[in-house]
């Protein structure tokens, strides 16, 4: 039996790919902080083994690689919510970044052969515009950006001098049901059910007619299991290869539920919009197409639609409501 450690294995990845290697008969390991909240895997948390500290504490990452055995690590664990990045940057670049070189120096004492993935982003790319794959140049804008664009050096560098097998899993915007707080896909399902129950009136945005490349997330665990069993350590593009607006994902959203009239519950506000580099990034996934055989099906619109039903029965059953026709 194999067995894998995820670090924020209770974050909207981490608990995806656990349920996913859960499946295939893994032996799974977590790291979560104490004061997270676990909702994510409550449904698991009888079948995984959770391992409470901070992921910036050299001393707990040797204990918990000592203690699982992993075959493999996954490093999802991050901040990522862009209210955190720009006000605590430093953090950010302790959480994002440095944790990576704690994890390649303790793989590299205890066992090589342990392989390690770490979930690298679009964002290293940022200050572009247009189509990228591998061999972009890189150009971050944010301290997420170049906390990101550190640890994915690290990875490359450890890869090569030490012969760690270490890659990136380069990804792009990705939502589901479970995506957090402070994230416009959330506040769009969240708005739109929340409408629908009318229990809310309006939703504040900044810039909508931003464009990204969007997918669903439990689709994006999968290319990152993928990833490390291959025979050697590459790094890939996981992108949906297309783009869309906030805007268009707006107005699915409303019309989904058969509101047409949605700009009449959406207003606007340009201080949402302060800290948001708004480049047109498509990720080219032709390399995961080939060497993975990996493609993602569901587009960001049939996500939202997910993610509003979900809203919908969240709501409802936290707040006993009864729908009358």
């Amino acid at each position: 039996m194999k067995r894998a450690l995820i670090t924020g294995i209770n974050g909207m990845d981490g608990s995806y790919l656990a349920e996913h290697l859960l499946q295939l008969g893994y032996e799974v390991h977590g790291t979560t902080r104490f004061s997270s909240s676990h909702k994510n895997i409550d449904s698991i948390k009888n079948k995984i083994n959770l391992h409470f500290g901070e992921i910036t504490d050299p001393n707990f990452i040797y204990k918990t690689i000592f203690e699982s055995q992993p075959d493999e690590i996954y490093h999802l664990a991050a901040i990522s919510n862009s209210a955190e990045i720009w006000n605590d940057p430093l953090t950010t670049y302790n959480v994002d970044g440095i944790s990576v070189v704690l994890f390649l120096e303790a793989i590299k004492s205890i066992n090589k052969h342990i392989k390690f993935l770490f979930c690298s982003s679009s964002e290293i790319y940022a200050g572009n515009d247009g189509s990228i794959d591998e061999n972009t140049p890189y150009n971050p804008a944010s301290p997420y950006g170049i906390a990101k664009l550190f640890a994915h050096q690290n990875i490359k560098l450890y890869s090569k001098k030490y012969g760690i097998f270490a890659c990136n899993a380069i990804c792009f915007n990705h939502e589901s049901e479970r995506r957090g707080n402070g994230f416009v896909t959330k506040k769009i399902s969240t708005g739109v059910a929340e409408v629908y129950l009318k229990s809310q009136n309006q939703i504040i945005f900044g810039d909508i007619s931003a464009k990204k490349d969007w997918g669903y997330a439990p689709e994006y665990v999968v290319a990152m299991h993928k990833m490390l069993q291959l025979d050697n350590p590459e790094d890939f593009i996981l992108a949906s290869n297309s783009l869309y607006s906030v805007e268009q994902i707006i107005k699915h959203a409303f019309q989904y539920k058969n509101i047409c009239d949605w700009e009449n519950y959406v207003k606007y506000d340009d201080s949402f919009s302060a800290n948001r580099v708004n480049k047109e990034l498509v990720g080219i996934i032709d390399k995961a197409k080939s060497l993975l055989n990996w493609e993602p099906k569901i587009t960001i619109l049939q996500a939202i639609e997910y993610m509003v039903d979900f809203e919908i029965t969240n709501s409802i059953q936290k707040n006993n409501i009864i729908l009358v026709n």
